[in-house]
């Protein structure tokens, strides 16, 4: 905010999924990227927000607080594209002129804060199953296959895998009895330095 640290572009991008498209007096299809774009997003604090997802591309919606990101994405695109794709019928969009492109998806899936699996230690990665091939890649390290490790002992929730004095959550719950409950990180032990912790 102060303009004291910056962030670089980086020189080379992904490039979005594209799409063939016929123009006319053209021979050849024209391939165009293919994208989600939010036109006149104006709900709570936004004034006229244009924005341009592109499909196929992690993409990060960042801004200091308050500067409407959930108003773009919580309130406005995610209603819209829930109501199309899931046919949610109780979800409102904030204001807005206009959506294109969601005839690009299959559906919508709305990720929060809340427990997403069977364990608290479920997360997006583990629950979309992408942790797996990096579980796996973990387990390709010259040290690992050394040590005979497989894919399981970089769980968090797999005995040995798994920090076994938290039960792969990083903290241990110490009762405080007639105060409330403390939580306090755990110490890596030397011994125990090659189990995998969240």
């Amino acid at each position: 905010m102060s303009g004291k640290k910056r962030i670089e572009i980086p020189a080379i991008r992904h490039k979005a999924k594209t799409m063939d498209v016929e123009i006319t007096g053209k021979a050849k299809a024209q391939k165009v990227p293919m994208t989600i774009e939010l036109k006149g997003a104006s709900g709570n604090n936004l004034h006229d927000v244009d924005l341009t997802i592109p499909i196929g591309i992690m993409t990060c919606i960042t801004g200091v607080s308050g500067s409407g990101k959930s108003t773009l994405i919580n309130r406005t695109l995610m209603p819209l594209a829930a109501t199309q794709l899931n046919n949610a019928s109780t979800l409102i969009a904030d204001k807005h002129e206009s959506i294109s492109g969601l005839e690009h998806l299959d559906k919508m899936v709305d990720i929060d804060q809340s427990p997403i699996g069977r364990t608290p230690r479920s997360n997006p990665a583990t629950y979309t199953g992408v942790f797996t091939p990096v579980r796996e890649m973990f387990a390709q390290t010259q040290e690992a296959r050394a040590r005979g490790y497989k894919p399981g002992r970089f769980s968090f929730n797999v005995k040995g895998g798994r920090c076994e004095m938290c039960q792969g959550d990083g903290l241990i719950k110490v009762e405080m009895h007639f105060l409330p409950d403390m939580y306090v990180p755990v110490i890596p032990v030397k011994a125990n330095a090659t189990t995998a912790r969240p």
